[in-house]
């Protein structure tokens, strides 16, 4: 159900206190059941312990509403996590360029991407390198503003699709070579806050049909470090940064406090073999989403162990 109730994000709350296995920060519904109409009641989805408010993909349907959103949304301290979308120029399957004309796939223009944050200046997820200086802009003028990248849209271009592949069917589309090199960029300076895994699992028969119809996404959460790695390997983003901007920016995004390792602390550690080898298989895919491009690789890097609150919730 969406979040947009007390009701389930207490229902949220209780499943994952049962499991009790890693930490679950509920975000809720920036509109009343995400249709973008009506606003959700921020004070009481704070107080049952949100931590911040989105609309997905969902379009919200004025501008109007999208500035009552914001401004509710910070009489209550809350962050708005926004995909800049114009909805009139989002038609397509791919990134709109040399590659989408040559294989006669519909693209989406990255217009589309531009003019959204040109018109909010509120971002969550880039895509493309002219978002990146508008994000840098506007900074500079100190506004607060953040934004994330998708491991995705760091690591694969829309060359990717010219094999018709539908695990490369992503949403925020991925873009041209140039537009990867800057999102690059404005991890390494810091422009883009955080790097987050953007994981879609999606059942087989959803990306089993032809690749406009497929459902976009790719399963990556456990594989963010190896896929670091690849980009760390490549000498195009540290991996020491990587995490940097995973752990310690997404705290700051959403007003958390960070997980330290001294003295003392709640032991919150995830434990990483970077030499570790191993054929990456539908059985050795932890989640239930196999839509991975990882998927017959061997990949270097392994997570060994997770500890939670002190426990140790998962080994491998």
């Amino acid at each position: 159900p969406v979040n947009d109730t007390r009701a389930v994000t207490k229902l949220i709350n209780e499943l994952a206190l049962s499991a009790n296995n890693c930490e679950v920060l509920p975000l809720a519904a920036l509109t009343r059941g995400l249709n973008g109409e009506q606003l959700s009641e921020y004070a009481a989805l704070k107080s049952a312990q949100c931590v911040a408010l989105s609309n997905a993909y969902n379009p919200i349907k004025t501008l109007e509403i999208t500035k009552r959103c914001f401004e509710y949304a910070k009489t209550h301290g809350l962050s708005v996590f926004i995909n800049p979308i114009e909805p009139s120029l989002h038609k397509g399957a791919m990134h709109e360029g040399h590659v989408s004309t040559t294989i006669g796939l519909q693209g989406i223009s990255p217009l589309s991407e531009t003019i959204a944050v040109a018109q909010l200046i509120q971002l969550s997820q880039l895509s493309v390198a002219d978002s990146v200086e508008q994000l840098r802009q506007a900074k500079a003028k100190g506004l607060d503003v953040t934004a994330d990248v998708a491991i995705q849209n760091l690591l694969y271009t829309d060359e990717k699709v010219a094999s018709f592949a539908s695990t490369y069917h992503c949403l925020p589309p991925l873009r041209a070579e140039f537009d990867r090199r800057t999102l690059l960029k404005g991890v390494i300076d810091g422009v883009i806050d955080a790097v987050t895994s953007s994981h879609q699992p999606h059942e087989a028969a959803a990306k089993q049909m032809p690749f406009a119809e497929t459902e976009p996404g790719m399963s990556t959460i456990e594989f963010l470090l190896p896929m670091a790695q690849i980009l760390d390997r490549n000498k195009e983003l540290d991996l020491a940064r990587f995490i940097q901007s995973m752990t310690r920016g997404s705290a700051q995004v959403l007003k958390q406090k960070e997980n330290l390792l001294v003295v003392g602390a709640v032991a919150n550690v995830s434990v990483y073999d970077q030499e570790a080898e191993y054929c990456v298989t539908n059985t050795s895919i932890v989640s239930r989403g196999k839509n991975s491009p990882l998927l017959g690789k061997v990949i270097k890097g392994k997570i060994k162990a997770t500890v939670y609150q002190g426990r140790v919730v998962y080994e491998s």
